[in-house]
């Protein structure tokens, strides 16, 4: 059975308190032979804009880093496409308006409920389809945030999905461990997944019309050219009737409420 690994992270905060008018989740799904590529391809990044393969990417802090070391902005946004989109993985994503959801009188556990249990159905549909055996890797946060994950895990492992016929013992069979980890420990993965999370409020309002493609930067619209080209999709041509139903029932892009 062939080993894939599931990175996590989120942007803004659910609770209402806080500024941000979103809360988002990223995931991408990857195997062992492209993270193999995937950190060669990084970490020759790295050396060529920052001079050191150790050194964290952050995507809220990428463009005020590259400014200071008198690089372009762009052409780092347009290596790590042309980068990323020649190694095989892709990405899972959902994003929460906290005004909407507000005005219909959800809660932040509300939020992080549907946002963490939405990720990671998605992901067992995944695997299971394609008879992998999944790792989560998660970027600790805040505290209730990232029980919240722990929470749907141990959801799924006791209940499954029995909508669709997964079972308990098909969850344990595929879904075998989760992590939690810091940008320190310098996984490829966790560092682009932090900087894809940056970039789906921007395609959330470009589908609402909030925004308008003219008037994002070059950078952020080449990072949506990642993010868009690697949202999952089913081809669901030639697949046997299981994984066509699990496929289907894939919602790459969610948007709540």
């Amino acid at each position: 059975m062939e080993n894939a690994y599931i990175f996590v992270d989120e942007t803004g905060k659910a609770d209402f308190s806080h500024d941000s008018q979103y809360f988002c989740l990223s995931a991408i799904v990857i195997n062992d032979k492209n993270r193999a590529k995937l950190k060669v391809a990084v970490d020759h990044l790295k050396l060529k804009y920052f001079g050191n393969k150790s050194y964290v990417l952050h995507g809220s802090e990428l463009k005020r880093a590259l400014r200071i070391r008198k690089k372009s902005e762009l052409e780092f946004a347009v290596d790590l496409r042309k980068a990323v989109l020649s190694i095989g993985f892709f990405a899972l994503c959902t994003i929460t308006d906290k005004l909407q959801a507000k005005k219909g009188n959800w809660l932040k556990e509300t939020i992080l409920e549907k946002s963490y249990s939405m990720v990671l159905s998605n992901l067992i549909k995944f695997v299971i389809a394609k008879d992998y055996k999944g790792q989560i890797v998660a970027e600790a946060s805040a505290h209730e945030q990232d029980l919240y994950l722990y929470r749907n895990f141990f959801k799924f492992m006791g209940n499954g999905l029995a909508r669709l016929k997964i079972s308990s013992k098909d969850v344990k069979k595929h879904v075998t461990a989760i992590t939690y980890v810091t940008k320190q420990n310098e996984d490829p993965e966790t560092q682009l997944v932090d900087i894809l999370a940056g970039v789906i409020s921007i395609k959330y309002e470009l589908i609402r019309g909030k925004q308008e493609l003219s008037h994002i930067s070059e950078f952020d619209a080449e990072l949506l050219k990642i993010l868009d080209n690697k949202l999952f999709v089913a081809n669901v041509n030639g697949l046997n009737i299981r994984k066509k139903e699990l496929y289907s029932e894939i919602t790459s892009f969610k948007k709540f409420p």
